[in-house]
């Protein structure tokens, strides 16, 4: 189930003065929506790592294969400090610099449609944020197998685009 567009409209109404919650509710439903509704995976080996029509409709304003491949090279500069940073706050039992990091990470793999990694990030921050970190080191490793699907499925999409 591929969205040919998202669209970024709401019908709720945030009034002043603007409680950051409140925004982020707003903003990031649309990509919370979608991965609720991906389709489940039987294994990793089919998993839906990311879904290209959506990246490439959701940065179509831009209009150029330019736009995308800045966005996997961000991508690939921030998402070793990151992993790095939730390894790093685990270990320390950090629920909160987990939380914050996990909610980071969730929007930049938001940027890909990566539904199998943002759901997983979803699950970690709420953890995190609830303080019950006795499943995270298990979320963590099953992240980490979705972000090097990713990482191989972005590559190949990178060299796609140059070629």
């Amino acid at each position: 189930m591929s969205p040919s567009r998202i669209s970024f409209r709401s019908t709720r109404i945030i009034s002043k003065p603007i409680r950051l919650t409140e925004l982020l509710e707003v903003v990031e439903s649309p990509v919370e929506q979608w991965a609720n509704k991906a389709p489940k995976p039987a294994s990793r080996a089919v998993a839906h790592t990311f879904d290209r029509q959506a990246f490439l409709n959701n940065i179509s304003v831009a209009g150029t294969t330019d736009m995308a491949d800045e966005l996997i090279v961000v991508f690939n500069e921030d998402a070793p400090k990151l992993t790095e940073q939730l390894r790093d706050a685990l270990d320390a039992g950090d629920a909160r610099a987990l939380a914050d990091t996990a909610h980071a990470f969730k929007s930049l793999t938001g940027n890909f449609f990566a539904g199998p990694a943002f759901k997983t990030l979803q699950e970690l921050e709420l953890l995190a944020r609830e303080e019950k970190l006795e499943n995270a080191p298990k979320l963590l490793k099953q992240f980490e197998g979705h972000l090097q699907d990713l990482n191989q499925a972005l590559a190949a999409f990178q060299r796609e685009l140059k070629s």
